[in-house]
């Protein structure tokens, strides 16, 4: 049971989008405008670049986790070198979107269909070696652009259910520009748990993820030194930063030819936080990535062009995101 919990806790909810002070957890009833402010708003925009400004992150991000009562959610606000137009073109694409996923040490093959503004991403989710498709847990998901303009991109990526009973499992962008050449983005990873999910992931963290801590410190020990959170916002914290990072590898990679150095750069990225996300060395994770991504193109290309999926997805949900 351990193990199929890590497997699916590890690949899914341990495994999507940014250590120290910045983190708050967000109660039932709390005023989420003040601890969330709202990217689209100038007022917004400020607070934002503000907790930038102050944060301890080495990167220009923020980072936000919450639990509650039947779900956990990360909130990471962060500066990316693009401008609007360009980053807004990756996002809406699925192809772009697997270009980032795959990035994932725990994404095991990342396979897509559809057009510009909403399509279908199938996500083979592991552990952290190498497997085979088959393997893996496959979890369905639909892409829908909620807003493209010159002033707001904003998409949402969710499949209604996944594995041990999690549900509505979402990665949420918006982005405004902030000049010519930079954006500020908003990147939300929540997931919902029903009584097994839970259940399962509190098993898996009372044994094999015991150790395991998120970047939010909530005290300080004995010696002095910072208490990090750890638990379920330890999990959403460590997902939700590698789903960012692995957007800043793909923007600064986007090529299809340049797949090994955003491998690398997501490595580089990641290694930043050895206590939070190293789980590989350099060299295992590429060999890994270079045999996985073998897989997944093999898969692609079973798809005839313009196919779809053809999973049986989350229907496509038009209300606002947050």
């Amino acid at each position: 049971m351990v193990q199929r919990v890590c497997r699916a806790g590890c690949g899914l909810l341990a495994s999507l989008l940014m250590m120290a002070a910045p983190g708050h957890s967000t109660p039932a009833g709390a005023d989420d405008t003040a601890l969330h402010p709202d990217i689209r708003t100038e007022a917004g925009q400020r607070e934002i670049l503000e907790r930038i400004r102050q944060s301890p992150f080495p990167e220009p991000i923020v980072l936000r986790s919450a639990e509650e009562s039947d779900a956990i959610h990360g909130d990471i606000h962060g500066i990316v070198q693009e401008p609007l137009e360009r980053l807004a073109g990756y996002l809406r694409q699925t192809t772009h979107w697997c270009g980032m996923l795959f990035l994932h040490l725990n994404v095991k093959t990342c396979l897509q269909a559809g057009d510009a503004g909403e399509g279908e991403i199938g996500l083979y989710l592991g552990r952290r070696y190498y497997q085979e498709p088959d393997e893996a847990d496959l979890v369905r998901f639909r892409l829908e652009v909620i807003k493209d303009d010159e002033n707001l991109s904003a998409v949402d990526l969710r499949s209604d259910r996944g594995t041990l009973g999690a549900q509505d499992i979402r990665i949420q962008v918006q982005v405004v520009p902030l000049d010519d050449e930079r954006s500020l983005a908003h990147m939300r990873y929540s997931v919902g748990l029903g009584w097994f999910a839970r259940t399962s992931l509190r098993l898996y963290l009372r044994t094999i993820g015991r150790d395991r801590i998120g970047f939010t410190v909530i005290g300080t020990d004995q010696a002095g030194d910072p208490v990090h959170v750890n638990g379920l916002r330890g999990v959403i914290e460590r997902n939700t930063v590698r789903f960012y990072l692995a957007m800043q590898a793909f923007t600064e990679y986007p090529e299809a030819d340049q797949l090994q150095a955003r491998l690398e750069r997501w490595f580089e990225l990641t290694d930043q936080y050895p206590e939070q996300l190293r789980e590989l060395d350099r060299e295992t994770y590429l060999d890994q990535k270079r045999r996985e991504y073998e897989n997944q193109t093999a898969l692609q290309e079973t798809l005839l062009p313009g196919d779809r999926l053809r999973l049986p997805l989350a229907p496509p949900d038009s209300a606002q995101p947050w």
